[in-house]
């Protein structure tokens, strides 16, 4: 039994528990508010309102899963499962990893990282009454198992969930299984099949490989802005350099056989070796020179073919043409 005693880092959460309110304990008297009405987090209140320092509790079944999980056949073992809160199913599917990737082995490190990382918000004020929101255990089948409640308002509370306005909002796979996916992406470079075949073989219930590429569509998502962002902020062709354009056509073949024509301007900067692509909406001589204007500093020295999208570049930089 020793083995399985439960973390110091967790609770156990008594389903038959009487819910109390948090502002009825008499501790809701310790968030002080600023001149303007403004919630002002203290030492006392950090453990209610934050994040980071919340007390993650279990249920019961958890509990006793983690007790009794090798005594039990395999149906009831699954029967035990559906009963539980995902978190606490992909957590005990993931203890027994034995990869040096160890964040998404308990759910409250996980939290805690992703908190840490700018993930996930540490704090949320209420959308009605602008005062900061306590953070609450949830033991809703298909959430996170924590939320953002704020109980200042007659008739019902108003409930926030952690992931809202993040990344992760809306999706199915839960902050642990998500984080993975992320590791499978960039350290490792796996595809979505991969990812779902990886996270498979861990036994966890219900995945789907829709709920992994959905995963794989936000994160490139998100790249996509960001490197829109730093082509704004940082042009081509400075300090004298040379940027060379060219432009191919790109064919998808599909299994249908509806074939799909791509046009894809590139640049290619000397020296920094900066890449950059897009694709054209149309080959008119104005989608081209508004498109080298916005990505290439005026003035500097480009490397063109003799195509003649290009004819007005020589008004705005040095233009050179090779392959006449």
């Amino acid at each position: 039994m020793a083995d399985y005693a439960e973390d110091e880092d967790y609770a156990i959460l008594d389903d038959n528990e009487a819910p109390v309110s948090f502002f009825d304990t008499g501790l809701g008297v310790r968030v002080r508010t600023s001149s303007e009405g403004e919630a002002v987090v203290t030492e006392d209140t950090k453990g209610y309102t934050s994040l980071r320092h919340f007390r993650v509790r279990h249920s019961n079944a958890r509990k006793k899963e983690r007790l009794v999980r090798e005594l039990m056949s395999g149906e009831q073992k699954a029967l035990n499962m559906q009963q539980m809160i995902k978190r606490d199913v992909v957590e005990l599917c993931f203890e027994r990893d034995l990869e040096v990737f160890r964040i998404t082995s308990k759910f409250k490190r996980c939290l805690k990282w992703m908190v840490g990382k700018g993930f996930l918000y540490e704090q949320k004020a209420c959308p009605c009454c602008d005062k900061m929101m306590r953070v609450a255990n949830s033991n809703a089948k298909f959430k996170d198992g924590v939320i953002f409640k704020c109980s200042r308002h007659d008739g019902s509370d108003v409930k926030v969930s952690i992931r809202d306005g993040t990344i992760f909002d809306g999706a199915f796979l839960s902050l642990m299984e998500a984080i993975r996916v992320i590791f499978y992406y960039f350290p490792r470079g796996f595809n979505a099949l991969q990812a779902f075949k990886d996270l498979k073989e861990y036994g966890i219930p219900n995945l789907q490989y829709n709920y992994v590429w959905d995963m794989y569509r936000r994160i490139r998502h998100l790249v996509h802005l960001y490197y829109q962002n730093e082509y704004r902020r940082h042009k081509l062709g400075e300090f004298g350099r040379v940027v060379e354009i060219d432009e191919s056509k790109f064919t998808h073949h599909t299994k249908g056989g509806n074939d799909t024509k791509v046009w894809v301007i590139g640049f290619y900067e000397r020296g920094t070796k900066d890449v950059r692509a897009f694709t054209l909406k149309d080959k008119s001589e104005a989608t081209i020179l508004a498109l080298i204007r916005e990505n290439v500093a005026e003035g500097a020295d480009i490397v063109t073919d003799s195509w003649r999208g290009y004819a007005e570049c020589k008004n705005y930089y040095n233009h050179r043409i090779y392959n006449r």
